[in-house]
């Protein structure tokens, strides 16, 4: 599983370094369920880096997560609202991993086509691709965006961050530390979880 999470901080670090600081904006969030609206009881957590090209009209996604409480049932961009508000679904992440409480995901959506969106969305946004392009990218600008993670525990979000923007753009080594110091912070909260429950054990 270390391995996995490894060569996903890895994929982040090419990605952003492949990408022109002047033709991107690069957004970061901190996975938890205190972040959720409202907060969950979790020892989930996790990273995401978002970079939006729009010149490309592209959206470029990266996450990382572990220690949920049951396995995952998706993953979503919400938009737009506020950090302590909530917001609806804007993008399904597609081909996120199911059934797992730790892992990681990549995928870079093209933000000229409806598939990207939820049709609620769209049609709550001028009804085209463009249009909701237009007001995915205002609300990303305004920090109005966040990653959603559900479970089987918590249908409606087990974790979540906000997606704020990141300026000037780090360099990759920065990410590196970023992403592998949230993992390690997640592996600990794990294994302090595990010993509350053997502690619990030896008690009965």
């Amino acid at each position: 599983m270390k391995a996995k999470f490894i060569g996903a901080t890895l994929g982040v670090m090419v990605l952003v370094s492949a990408t022109p600081a002047e033709a991107a904006k690069i957004y970061a969030g901190t996975l938890s369920g205190g972040a959720v609206v409202p907060h969950v009881a979790t020892a989930g957590s996790g990273s995401a880096i978002a970079t939006i090209d729009s010149a490309l009209s592209s959206l470029t996604l990266s996450v990382v997560f572990f220690g949920l409480s049951s396995g995952t049932q998706a993953a979503t961009i919400n938009c737009c609202a506020l950090a302590g508000s909530n917001a609806g679904s804007a993008i399904k992440l597609t081909g996120f991993p199911a059934g797992v409480k730790a892992g990681s995901y990549s995928h870079i959506f093209n933000l000229l086509s409806n598939a990207s969106y939820t049709p609620a969305f769209r049609l709550a946004n001028g009804g085209t691709a463009i249009s909701a392009r237009n007001a995915l990218i205002a609300g990303f600008e305004a920090d109005k965006a966040y990653i959603n993670i559900t479970t089987s525990w918590r249908p409606s979000g087990e974790i979540r961050g906000q997606l704020t923007s990141i300026d000037p753009v780090p360099e990759p080594a920065e990410w590196a530390m970023l992403m592998l110091g949230s993992m390690a912070s997640g592996m600990m909260l794990r294994r302090q979880s595990r010993g509350r429950r053997q502690v619990k054990f030896v008690l009965a």
